[in-house]
């Protein structure tokens, strides 16, 4: 498989294998029901490679400045299998050129992702330095694992709060939230559980 923008590695169904289950192993420790239906569902997954390329396709961020974890951590793998994801622009089409341009997206498992799932959305996000992604929301419970970086997330209508490496990012359903990056970019990984269409996203502030 080709990437549009770039050249890219042959999906290795053994390298997205070892994603989910090192996935699966962070969000079980948070705790909440969603990261236990992210964290019993996604070693479960089957690897079934969809082909499918929705929204619009981006190239690859650059990792290779990314510190690898001394053990072998999710970053690893993430960096593992960069080349064969499927990194598309965010927000469904409703974000303006100058706000997606520096963020890319890629669901793993999903509706639109790269291996089909009816009930949960999984993937990474990237978003650039000192880069602002503007107040939004959506229907779908969200949960983020920050792997690299931090941001000031800002959630309704409360002060922004600075989130780093290791730590959990909580949205309930249409949770009001943004996120803005400092010098470095931020790499996490996200889930969604409950109504997860995609056309109950929402853009909630000016742009």
């Amino acid at each position: 498989m080709t990437h549009p923008h770039n050249q890219t590695a042959q999906a290795d169904p053994a390298a997205l294998d070892t994603l989910l289950a090192g996935a699966a192993k962070t969000f079980a420790a948070h705790g909440s029901d969603i990261a236990r239906s992210l964290a019993n569902t996604l070693p479960e997954t089957t690897i079934c490679l969809s082909g499918k390329r929705s929204g619009q396709p981006c190239s690859a961020p650059d990792l290779s400045q990314i510190k690898a974890a001394s053990n072998l951590g999710l970053i690893d793998h993430v960096k593992a299998c960069n080349a064969m994801l499927h990194w598309r622009r965010p927000g469904y089409g409703t974000l303006p050129a100058h706000i997606s341009g520096r963020i890319k997206v890629v669901e793993i498992v999903g509706p639109d992702g790269m291996i089909p799932h009816d009930t949960l959305r999984f993937g990474v996000l990237w978003q650039g330095p000192r880069h602002f992604y503007p107040q939004h929301s959506h229907a779908a419970e969200e949960l983020y694992h920050i792997l690299s970086g931090h941001a000031e997330w800002g959630q309704d209508d409360q002060p922004s709060v600075r989130r780093s490496k290791g730590q959990f990012v909580h949205h309930p359903p249409w949770m009001r939230h943004s996120i803005r990056t400092s010098d470095s970019p931020l790499i996490a990984v996200w889930g969604w559980t409950g109504d997860i269409a995609s056309t109950r996203y929402r853009l909630t502030s000016p742009t």
